[in-house]
């Protein structure tokens, strides 16, 4: 009876001891697999990376560029070929920058000091361009500005610098030169020529016909020279003619700062219709 006894509780003392390993197992065995499952995953994922990178590599090994020392792809700086980099990659000499700066002009133009007639003062106040007065530099560092033209590229209108790219925007307009930066675009007439430009002065600045004439044969175009404005500033002033005062000192004001061009003695006849209503030119930016 006793080994019977024994027999019959062998099982159940067996049993409890498989059970556990058992269940162990297959509670073991899900968290074995998905690691390598993963891991295969992700070797897979290192081995396709490499691969594409290792060919694009090659690519570019293979592929000379059109132009030693610039990018592969011209897709946007289209006009790469026209850029002094070319020049200096291939050591050539580069032709020495014209820096010039109106400040002094500006100076000759009306001293600083000089109080305008009230009606002038407001119309200037009005435009919002009355901190250009004392913009304009006297002296500048060529060699800077030589430095920076090398590595402006128009297409995207940044600086290509050696840590990246760098932009001027409005906002940095604003802040150095205190004008507005926000408002309604200007579109100048279009097709400006030497027949328009006269009709304009004659209308904004009241010169007489004939005596436009010669000013602008004398220029070959449709613009004014800087020389030209001051002596109609201070005739209109002495004429008691304040609106075309007016007229003649900002377009001479934004012609020697902020739309200065390469003749550094001439203003485009187009930019004298920004002033063409005075008490609301300020909504131009």
């Amino acid at each position: 009876m006793r080994k019977r006894n024994e027999e019959r509780q062998a099982p159940q003392d067996e049993q409890p001891q498989q059970n556990p390993m058992f269940d162990a197992e297959q509670d073991e065995q899900p968290q074995d697999e998905q690691p390598q499952q993963d891991h295969v995953f992700d070797d897979e994922h290192d081995q396709q990376q490499q691969q594409f990178d290792d060919e694009h590599g090659q690519q570019h090994q293979s592929e000379e560029p059109m132009f030693l020392g610039g990018p592969y792809d011209l897709s946007v700086l289209k006009d790469y070929e026209h850029h002094i980099a070319i020049n200096v990659w291939n050591g050539q000499d580069r032709r020495a920058l014209k820096v010039v700066s109106n400040g002094k002009k500006q100076d000759k133009f009306i001293d600083i000091r000089y109080h305008l007639p009230a009606q002038i003062d407001h119309w200037i106040n009005i435009s919002g361009l009355r901190h250009l007065r004392r913009c304009s530099l006297h002296m500048i560092d060529g060699n800077m500005i030589s430095a920076f033209a090398k590595r402006w590229h128009a297409e995207t209108s940044s600086f290509h610098l050696s840590f990246g790219e760098m932009t001027i925007t409005l906002d940095d307009v604003r802040g150095l030169l205190s004008i507005p930066c926000t408002g309604e675009f200007f579109t100048p007439p279009a097709n400006v020529n030497e027949d328009l430009a006269i009709v304009a002065v004659v209308e904004l600045l009241g010169v007489a016909y004939d005596e436009l004439v010669t000013e602008t044969r004398t220029n070959r175009g449709a613009s004014y020279s800087f020389e030209w404005l001051k002596e109609i500033f201070f005739k209109k002033l002495h004429e008691r003619r304040y609106d075309c005062a007016a007229r003649a000192y900002l377009l001479h004001l934004v012609g020697c700062t902020i739309l200065a061009d390469k003749s550094f003695t001439l203003v485009s006849a187009k930019y004298l219709f920004l002033f063409q209503d005075l008490d609301s030119c300020g909504k131009w930016p």
